[in-house]
C-alpha cells in the first residue's frame, strides 16, 4: 500500500543490503507480502521485523542512506508523519501502551527505526534500551504469524492514512 507516489526518479538502493526492496516501485513493493511491505509513503516503508516480541516493526528509507543527515528535505518531513502513524497503527493493532522508538544503523547500515510495542505487562529486565533483550529471550515469529500482523497493520494504515488526508 503506498500514500502517495515517490519522486520521479526510482529510490537508489545497494544491491546485497537487507533493507533495500529489490524493486522499491510502488508496482514492486505491493508484490511483497504484508509482513515485508506494510505501508509506505514514497520515502519510508513500514515493514513486520522477524524478532521474538510480536509487533516489533522496522521503518527503513526506501532509498538506501546511511545516516540521517543524508537523507532529503521530503524523506525529512515525512519522517514525523510515518512513525507517528506507525506507532497509532501498532497500538490500536497490539494493544500497547506506547512505542519505543531505536534507530543506530549499525548492524544493517540504512537508515531504519525500530518501533516496539510496549506492553503494559513487560518486565522490568526488558524495559527501555534493554528491549532488544527480547531478540536473545526467544525465538523470531514465524513467517505466517509476521504476515498475519502485517495484514491486520495494513488495514489500519489504511484507515489512519485516509483519516488523516482528509483532515
Amino acid at each position: 500500500m503506498t500514500d502517495s507516489a515517490p519522486d520521479a526518479a526510482a529510490p537508489e538502493r545497494r544491491p546485497g543490503c537487507a533493507l533495500c526492496p529489490s524493486d522499491p516501485s510502488p508496482a514492486g513493493l505491493s508484490l511483497l507480502p504484508a509482513r515485508d511491505h506494510v505501508y509506505s509513503d514514497g520515502s519510508w516503508r513500514v515493514l513486520v521485523n522477524k524478532s521474538a516480541l510480536r509487533g516489533w516493526l522496522l521503518v527503513p528509507t526506501l532509498r538506501h542512506v546511511a545516516t540521517l543527515a543524508e537523507l532529503t528535505p521530503d524523506e525529512q518531513r515525512s519522517m514525523g508523519r510515518m512513525l507517528s502513524l506507525a506507532s497509532r497503527a501498532l497500538a490500536d493493532v497490539v494493544g500497547c501502551e506506547k512505542t519505543y522508538a531505536m534507530m543506530f544503523a549499525e548492524g544493517t547500515p540504512h537508515v531504519h527505526f525500530s518501533l516496539v510495542p510496549r506492553m503494559a505487562d513487560i518486565p522490568d529486565h526488558l524495559k527501555g534500551a534493554k528491549v532488544s533483550g527480547y531478540n536473545a529471550e526467544g525465538p523470531a515469529l514465524e513467517d505466517d504469524e509476521r504476515e498475519a500482523l502485517g495484514e491486520q497493520l495494513r488495514e489500519r494504515f489504511r484507515s489512519l492514512a485516509g483519516a488523516q488526508a482528509t483532515r
